[in-house]
């Protein structure tokens, strides 16, 4: 069952549908390929992200702003816009790996934020 606050993010946007690009408006409405985001059994973490975006940036007003740094629950794994558009990935400061796209780039800072210490444990961590 999708949770209440994100129905009530999905009604509001809605009411505001004459703001919404096409993409959005298939993505709440539904379209021949999917049904209404409403009517699903439950959202992922993705569908409720772009809940979340379509709310601010709709429904809200909220400009929204390019990337430029990706990182999640570990500090020690960052990716950062290079001058190029791709992202460069770094751990603990080291560049790890050819620069990549921002997709992969969250994917990739994703993971590795939930790994990152068991895999490489800090040198001066406490035990």
């Amino acid at each position: 069952m999708i949770e209440q606050e994100y129905m009530n993010k999905i009604e509001e946007i809605k009411q505001n549908n004459d703001k919404l690009t096409n993409w959005e408006a298939k993505f709440v409405f539904g379209d021949d390929d999917s049904t209404p985001i409403d009517t699903r059994p439950q959202l992922s973490i993705s569908q409720k992200s772009i809940v979340d975006r379509i709310y601010q940036q709709r429904v809200q007003g909220v400009e929204s702003k390019p990337v430029t740094e990706i990182k999640f629950e570990s500090n020690r794994v960052v990716a950062n816009k290079a001058e190029t558009g791709s992202f460069t990935v770094t751990i603990d400061n080291d560049v790890v790996g050819p620069n990549v796209s921002q997709r992969e780039a969250v994917a990739i800072v994703g993971w590795l934020s939930e790994v990152i210490d068991t895999i490489k444990p800090l040198e001066n961590a406490p035990f």
